[in-house]
């Protein structure tokens, strides 16, 4: 039984592995062919259309844009598809054993998923688009001080120059900060929520309850679904974070047109 136990974890080991290998080559492989369309795309313009260009935009086109497309849109999406369908099992799974509880857990948990989800969603677009405005300037002052470096020391400029762009750095870190806070408060709250559940499963049964033993049944079942449901709840919801962090990709994408770009 143990060696039977054994090679099990062996194979689960190597699919999840394999499974991983297959998710992250596909996203590299998008990274590779939206940083292909969108090099050929600039080259591939006008003289007069290319000078009329921000360097530092096309830039942050051919480096950040792909790889975050690819990480922040493509990758959640994956790990969506995932979630909910496990999600959706277990549910299901609870809605069949404990009708009760999973009236509890419909009541409880996934309203607060939704409420926050719908509270910081145009917070998290905002970040996004104040994310990619700020980039190009940041690279615009960076190249300013390498390129321009002995225009700017003759001219005693350098003072300013570091000023902007630890200024537009700050912003940029701002905007991280409170992304990376935003995306770990759900799975505290909802940790809280079912907490809370048990807490006033515990005062029903106390208080109201003709059978308090009849409550305990409930307790349990509603802590382990709960312990099941939250690491993927946890996962979903920063996913679907980036998702309104990084959707002006689609547009941006779309505003290319790379399957039609020479």
């Amino acid at each position: 039984l143990f060696i039977s136990a054994f090679l099990f974890f062996i194979f689960r080991s190597l699919v999840i592995i394999g499974s991983s290998w297959v998710q992250n080559k596909f996203v590299f492989d998008l990274n590779e062919f939206i940083g292909h369309k969108l090099f050929t795309y600039y080259l591939g313009e006008s003289f007069e259309d290319f000078q009329r260009r921000n360097s530092a935009v096309v830039v942050r086109d051919l480096t950040v844009n792909p790889q975050h497309f690819s990480k922040f849109l493509v990758m959640p999406l994956i790990l969506l598809t995932t979630e909910f369908l496990v999600l959706t099992m277990i549910v299901v799974g609870i809605a069949v054993y404990n009708f009760e509880v999973f009236i509890m857990l419909i009541c409880t948990i996934f309203p607060v998923a939704y409420l926050f989800n719908r509270a910081v969603k145009s917070s998290m677009k905002s970040y996004g688009l104040q994310q990619n405005a700020l980039t190009p300037i940041l690279y615009s002052n960076s190249n300013r001080g390498m390129f321009g470096y002995i225009d700017v020391v003759l001219r005693n400029k350098a003072g300013r120059l570091i000023d902007d762009y630890l200024k537009v750095l700050r912003r940029l870190n701002r905007i991280s900060l409170e992304s990376s806070v935003i995306g770990i408060v759900p799975a505290k709250l909802f940790e809280l929520v079912t907490v809370l559940g048990l807490l006033l499963l515990y005062v029903y049964s106390v208080f109201w309850a003709k059978d308090a033993s009849l409550i305990l049944p409930l307790i349990v079942i509603y802590a382990a679904a709960g312990y099941r449901i939250i690491p993927s709840l946890s996962r979903v919801v920063p996913s679907i974070f980036n998702l309104e962090k990084y959707q002006y990709l689609f547009d941006f994408l779309l505003h290319i047109d790379l399957y039609h770009s020479k």
